[in-house]
């Protein structure tokens, strides 16, 4: 076997298996579909509202709902099949992106509308992540578990490339525009729905919870606390999430208002930002299943928050997209890791309640974005965008100190628990 062969056979192993292939191609339409979208939506906030605060607001209405729903979500995917759950959610933002892409083209579409489309769609995540998660879990072996992870992110950042590039033309595109952006998108959900429904329905490796939903969240919680490298996992995810992930939001804000720029501009650096993290997902495939992906875990970490400091500081356009590069790797870095971890790490029984503490950093991070937001248009989008790596770092080095006298690292050393545990709380 050739250094390629066996380079290639290492990193895409989990691609191998012809149902986790199955929801990979399902998957890559949607992220496709998902990138456009964010691009779109941002630039339609941005053009109605002319505000930094308007865009926080459509985060804080995805956040509010999943800080509410998120740990029940976990609960929904340890408990009921998970592929029907994937189906429904897929199906459901693709009915929604098809209407309010109508709505805006007839010229109907509204701030506030946007609003409760994102507050819908936030609490419809908080049950859709989990259960796509824990379907990874379902479809492949756990040699295999940690890169089937992080080839989600390949496919992830793979559409990320040409997703945002693709939106900004169609939006400069007279005859398409935003509208025609949000339907194709939308359309594109339905079809990876279609894709998901041709895999074979698998029941959930691990035991389903019995009980109420509160008592398996707290089982959730309680099985956590028994295993340091997930804590400082679920803790890592609510530091960086938080205060770093939100540099999204002001993307189109800051191409407008420090460049001068519009929406190619913004297209193409998401797509650098997309570059840099699709390099570093497909490093993450090869060594999230060895020993040391614990320690590139924090090195991504805090690599990211770094990089954002640098990032909002670049002097021109040009130099931003050569930071943006560093800054996706950074962060899908991160993002590939802390998941797949997780997922090694925990028992299938917890999966979902697992992946739904890390979602609640994400939830956090909505509702951060619109502080964040009118501290931007306070103090500008650059101040703002330093302010939160800076803070991020910090916070991560008090993590990094707990996460040595927690003894986190020698459980990381250790196996997932190879048996079915018990609730821990009924």
């Amino acid at each position: 076997m050739t250094t390629i062969q066996s380079w290639a056979s290492t990193t895409f192993a989990a691609a191998a298996l012809p149902e986790f292939r199955r929801l990979l191609y399902a998957l890559t339409t949607m992220f496709f579909a998902l990138w456009m979208v964010g691009l779109a939506r941002g630039f339609i906030v941005y053009e109605l509202t002319a505000s930094n605060a308007a865009l926080g607001g459509v985060f804080v209405a995805f956040g509010v709902p999943q800080l509410v729903f998120g740990l029940f979500g976990g609960v929904v995917a340890d408990r009921f099949p998970r592929r029907t759950l994937v189906m429904i959610g897929q199906t459901w933002f693709g009915v929604e992106y098809v209407g309010l892409g109508v709505l805006l083209s007839l010229g109907l579409l509204e701030y506030w509308m946007v609003i409760v489309a994102s507050a819908i769609e936030g609490a419809s995540l908080s049950f859709y992540i989990p259960a796509r998660t824990a379907l990874i879990g379902d479809l492949v072996p756990a040699r295999s578990l940690g890169n089937a992870m992080a080839l989600q992110q390949v496919a992830f950042n793979s559409s990320r490339v040409v997703g945002p590039l693709l939106a900004g033309w169609l939006i400069a595109l007279p005859a398409v525009g935003s509208g025609g952006a949000l339907i194709l998108a939308g359309t594109m959900f339905i079809a990876s729905a279609f894709v998901v429904r041709g895999l074979p329905s698998h029941p959930s490796k691990g035991t389903r919870p019995t009980g109420s939903p509160l008592s398996q969240i707290t089982g959730g919680i309680a099985y956590l606390r028994g295993r340091p490298a997930l804590v400082i996992l679920v803790l890592t995810s609510y530091a960086v999430v938080t205060l770093a992930f939100p540099y999204i939001a002001f993307l189109p804000a800051l191409v407008k208002d420090a460049y001068g720029m519009g929406s190619v501009a913004l297209g193409a650096l998401n797509a650098t930002v997309a570059v840099g993290a699709l390099m570093a997902a497909v490093l993450c495939a090869m060594v999230i299943d060895g020993a040391s992906a614990w320690r590139w875990q924090a090195a991504a970490s805090l690599g990211f928050v770094v990089v954002l400091m640098a990032f909002a500081l670049a002097p021109s356009f040009p130099v931003a997209l050569l930071i943006g590069a560093l800054l996706g790797a950074g962060e899908i870095g991160f993002v590939s890791l802390n998941q797949g971890l997780a997922m090694r790490f925990a028992d299938p029984s917890y999966h979902g309640r697992v992946q739904s503490l890390l979602m609640v950093g994400f939830a956090l991070f909505g509702i951060m974005a619109l502080p964040m937001g009118l501290l931007a248009d306070a103090i500008g989008v650059r101040q703002t965008l330093f302010l939160q790596g800076a803070v991020g770092t910090s916070l991560l080095a008090l993590i990094y100190v707990y996460a040595r006298t927690s003894k986190a690292a020698d459980d990381a050393r250790l196996p997932a628990p190879a048996g079915v545990p018990v609730e821990v709380a009924r």
